[in-house]
C-alpha cells in the first residue's frame, strides 16, 4: 500500500508575520489597555472626589447635630435651621442640584420644590446610600441613562452621589443626600490623565515595537545564516559519498597523461609528439572540467541566496551529472524522461542542484548499486513537477513519516547525517513548493517535488 507524507507548507516568514501579528497585537494591547487605565483613572479620580464631598457633607451633619431633621416628621417645626442646612449643601461648589431624602426614600428637601415629599421607588443608588454605602456614577448631560440626568450645553460632564447620613450615633443611617456635581476641574484633570496615559502607551508601544522588530530580524537573519551554513555542511557530506566516484574519474585523465608523457619521452617523431601533447591538452581539460564541476558545486551560495529564473531540467542534468560521480554506477541505469520547454522556476541553481543531487544519491545507495533510477519532469496546472524513482528495497512505513526530520537515518552509523531529506524539504518549502515520498518495501521508493513555475505564485 502506497504511504505519502503531507505536502509541505508555504515557508514560515517570521520577519513579516511579525511585522503583521506583532503589530496588531501590540496596537490592540495598546488601545485596550489605554482604555482601561483612562476609565480606571476617570473612576478612580470621580471616586475620591465623592469621597471628599460625603466627608464634607456628613462632618457638617454630625457638627451642626442636623440629623434630627431627618427623623422629624414636619419640617415646618425648625423652617430655618433645616433650610440653612440644605441650603450649605446646595451651594457647595460644583454641586448644580441637590435632593435630600428620608430613611424611606421620601425627598423631603430639594431645590427643586415640585420634588418634595414624593418617593421615587426602586432606585438602587438611593437603596445602596440608605444601606450606608457611598454610590457614585457619572455620566455626559448629551447621552442621559435617567430623566434628571439632562442639564444645559454648560454642563459637560457631572458625578451624581448618594451619601448616606448616620444619626448622631453613627449606628443607622437617617436618611440620604443626592448632589450632582459638575466638577469642570476634575475633568480637566481627567482628560489631562487621560492624555497622558494614552501618550505614554502609543509611545511606550512603538519602542517596544521597534525593539521586538529589530530583535526579530535579527533572530530571522541568524536562523536564515545557520539554514544556509546547515545546507553548505550536507552538501560537503554529499561530496565526500561522491569521493571515491570523483576520483576514479579524475584519476583516469590522469594515468592518461602521464602515459602520453612518458611516450613523448621516448618519440622523436614530431607528428607523434604533437598528437600525444593534444591527447595531454583533452585529458588535462576534463580532469580540469570536473574539479570545476565539484567545485562550483561545493562553493557555499551567497546570503541571501541568488534567486533566478532557472530551468528544471538543466539543474536535473547536472544532478545526474554530478551523482555519476558516485562509485559504483556500472551497474546503474539512468531513465530520463524530462518534458521539452518546461518553463523555468525562480530558485539558486546551485540549492536546486543540491536538491535533486541529494534525492538522486539517495535512490542510487537505496539500490546498493544495482537497479534502475527513472527522472520525469511535467508542466502540471503552473508547477514543475519532479519525480525521481528507485528501484530500491523502498521505506518502511513507520518511517515515512519522519523522513524529512533532521538527524533521522536509517543508513548504518557513520554513512549518514540524517539531514539531507531535510535539507531538501527546508530548500524546496523556500521557493514555496512542497515534497512528498511514496514507498513501498521491496519496491522501491518515489520522490515528487513540486516547485511554481516563475511567476505563478504558489498554493
Amino acid at each position: 500500500m502506497l504511504a505519502k507524507l503531507e505536502e509541505a507548507e508555504k515557508p514560515f516568514n517570521l520577519v513579516r508575520w511579525f511585522a503583521i501579528l506583532g503589530g496588531l497585537s501590540i496596537v490592540a494591547i495598546t488601545i485596550i489597555a489605554s482604555l482601561l487605565l483612562s476609565r480606571f483613572l476617570s473612576r478612580n479620580m470621580v471616586l475620591r472626589d465623592a469621597i471628599v464631598t460625603m466627608g464634607f457633607i456628613q462632618s457638617i451633619a454630625q457638627s451642626e447635630n442636623t440629623t434630627r431633621y431627618f427623623q422629624i416628621n414636619d419640617i415646618e417645626e425648625e423652617p430655618e435651621a433645616f433650610e440653612d442646612f440644605f441650603h450649605k449643601i446646595a451651594t457647595m461648589p460644583e454641586v448644580s442640584r441637590a435632593i435630600i431624602y428620608d430613611r424611606e426614600g421620601t425627598v423631603i428637601w430639594s431645590d427643586n420644590p415640585a420634588l418634595i415629599r414624593h418617593r421615587f421607588m426602586p432606585n438602587p443608588e438611593l437603596e445602596l446610600a440608605l444601606s450606608g454605602e457611598l454610590s457614585v456614577s457619572s455620566g455626559k448631560s448629551g447621552k442621559p441613562q435617567k430623566a434628571e440626568h439632562v442639564f444645559g450645553p454648560n454642563v459637560p460632564f457631572f458625578a451624581e452621589i448618594y451619601i448616606p447620613i448616620w444619626d448622631s450615633s453613627g449606628k443607622e443611617v437617617v436618611g440620604a443626600v443626592e448632589v450632582y456635581k459638575v466638577p469642570l476641574t476634575l475633568l480637566r484633570a481627567i482628560k489631562e490623565g487621560t492624555r497622558l496615559v494614552w501618550i505614554g502607551s502609543v509611545i511606550g508601544s512603538f519602542f517596544l515595537y521597534t525593539t521586538l522588530f529589530w530583535i526579530v530580524g535579527r533572530a530571522g537573519k541568524t536562523i536564515l545564516m545557520q539554514q544556509e551554513e546547515k545546507i553548505q555542511a550536507e552538501k560537503l557530506v554529499g561530496i565526500g559519498v561522491m569521493a571515491a566516484g570523483i576520483a576514479h574519474e579524475v584519476n583516469n585523465p590522469l594515468a592518461a597523461m602521464l602515459g602520453k608523457a612518458e611516450m613523448i619521452l621516448e618519440e622523436e617523431d614530431s607528428v607523434r609528439i604533437h598528437k600525444y601533447a593534444n591527447d595531454i591538452i583533452r585529458f588535462a581539460k576534463k580532469a580540469s572540467k570536473i574539479v570545476k564541476e565539484i567545485t562550483l558545486y561545493s562553493r557555499p551560495s551567497s546570503r541571501p541566496s541568488t534567486v533566478m529564473k532557472t530551468s528544471i531540467n538543466d539543474r536535473l542534468k547536472k544532478a545526474i551529472k554530478l551523482a555519476d560521480y558516485t562509485d559504483p554506477l556500472i551497474h546503474i541505469e539512468f531513465v530520463k524522461d524530462l518534458e521539452e520547454l518546461l518553463p523555468p522556476v525562480n530558485g539558486s541553481k546551485v540549492e536546486l542542484e543540491q536538491v535533486f543531487v541529494n534525492l538522486i544519491t539517495n535512490a542510487i545507495q537505496a539500490m546498493k548499486g544495482r537497479g534502475r533510477v527513472m527522472v520525469k519532469s511535467r508542466n502540471e496546472d503552473g508547477f514543475a513537477v519532479v519525480t525521481i524513482q528507485d528501484t530500491g528495497s523502498g521505506i518502511k512505513k513507520e518511517h515515512i513519516k519522519q523522513l524529512f526530520t533532521p538527524f533521522f537515518t536509517t543508513k548504518d552509523p557513520g554513512e549518514g547525517t540524517g539531514l539531507g531529506l531535510n535539507i531538501v524539504h527546508t530548500i524546496v518549502a523556500k521557493y514555496g513548493g512542497s515534497i512528498r515520498v511514496e514507498s513501498e518495501e521491496g519496491k522501491g521508493s518515489t520522490f515528487i517535488v513540486k516547485l511554481p513555475l516563475a511567476g505563478n505564485k504558489a498554493k
